[in-house]
């Protein structure tokens, strides 16, 4: 992980620990973007039917079969595909809600000028983000003993999330964390941000 990648993570965490509320697993997240004033959540049915099209062309205007977000004045809209396994759901609307509450300016994932699929820094954050929102760091230190499937169960996340996750934790228990996390109460998010705030990548 470079520096600028680093940092964008850092932002990352930092910005979904802010949501951290304990022993609050699954995490939410429909509840939590239904209590944002700032957000509305719709489903493609809902949005269809406002928009007056077809529930089979919001996708089109989307640029998205699983969900997309765009404000309108001061409100930010969340539109998701309820169609999708709840695991799907979840981590895809935690991922928009991350672009909002990162202030982001919307780029997609896709350079649609150039036609090639390039992977943007804000893409990176709301992974991260969501990530990190619905299995926080601290969580994945604590679980790691624990067996896939009591982990997707537990924070009802994907398997494919589980790999992922977990694959974050073992670089970083190789560059030191556990041996910071000693030092420190290692259940506290805090710890872990601080970790990878004092490491040098």
């Amino acid at each position: 992980m470079d520096y600028e990648e680093n940092q964008a993570f850092i932002r990352a965490i930092e910005k979904a620990n802010s949501f951290y509320i304990e022993g609050k697993f699954p995490v939410p997240i429909k509840d939590m973007i239904k209590d944002d004033k700032n957000v509305t959540l719709l489903t493609f049915g809902e949005f269809g039917k406002l928009a007056g099209v077809k529930r089979s062309e919001v996708a089109v205007i989307g640029q998205s079969d699983e969900a997309f977000h765009f404000k309108k004045g001061k409100k930010s809209f969340i539109v998701y595909n309820a169609l999708k396994s709840v695991s799907r759901q979840r981590f895809t609307l935690a991922h928009e809600y991350g672009h909002i509450k990162l202030n982001h300016a919307g780029k997609s994932l896709y350079d649609r000028e150039k036609g090639t699929g390039t992977y943007t820094r804000e893409e990176f954050e709301a992974d991260t983000f969501a990530s990190c929102l619905l299995f926080p760091l601290h969580k994945r230190y604590e679980y790691k003993g624990k067996s896939s499937y009591e982990i997707a169960n537990k924070f009802s996340i994907s398997f494919s999330a589980v790999e992922v996750c977990m694959r974050i934790l073992e670089r970083h228990l190789d560059i030191g964390l556990e041996n910071y996390l000693t030092r420190f109460e290692h259940r506290k998010s805090d710890s872990y941000i601080n970790f990878l705030r004092d490491c040098s990548f």
